[in-house]
């Protein structure tokens, strides 16, 4: 499992950026200034259908490695976190996703059965962009008393 200690993936350029990113914000930490950064995974929510989108896949092949581990978070829950962040006044690094440690074949498969459709058959080829695969904690933020009203991308 995947917490805020562990070091970054910086074989990505875009995951690259994100890490420069952070040691740029947390440049600015200092007796009076308090320095949050929320990790985030995937989006999903009002105008972001990730389970919408999973389950148009029904009964196709998907051309992507579906024993990778996505982590995903809702809108809602970004949100809250930000407020709670804000509200705590938090002065660390905290994963912001929900608890589904499925792999991507997993989640598409309890939702296509959950929809009573056919599951989609999911290859294990890893493609050229960016990899996302990792069990990733909330434990930190949770500890704090910080709960999600979407734990489940399939509830």
């Amino acid at each position: 499992m995947t917490d805020e200690t562990d070091q970054l993936d910086c074989l990505h350029p875009v995951n690259e950026v994100l890490a420069g990113a952070e040691e740029m914000i947390q440049s600015v930490r200092s007796e009076t200034v308090n320095v949050c950064i929320l990790r985030l995974g995937g989006i999903y929510g009002p105008g972001r259908d990730i389970p919408g989108m999973l389950l148009s896949a029904a009964g196709s092949t998907i051309q992507r490695n579906g024993q990778n581990v996505p982590c995903w978070v809702h809108l809602d829950d970004i949100v809250r976190g930000v407020n709670f962040a804000f509200e705590h006044n938090l002065n660390e690094i905290y994963n912001l996703v929900n608890d589904t440690q499925y792999t991507g074949q997993e989640l598409t498969d309890r939702l296509c059965e959950r929809a009573g459709l056919p599951t989609a058959k999911w290859l294990s080829v890893d493609t050229t962009d960016r990899v996302l695969n990792a069990r990733v904690s909330n434990a930190k933020l949770k500890r704090l008393g910080f709960t999600l009203t979407q734990p489940c991308m399939v509830g």
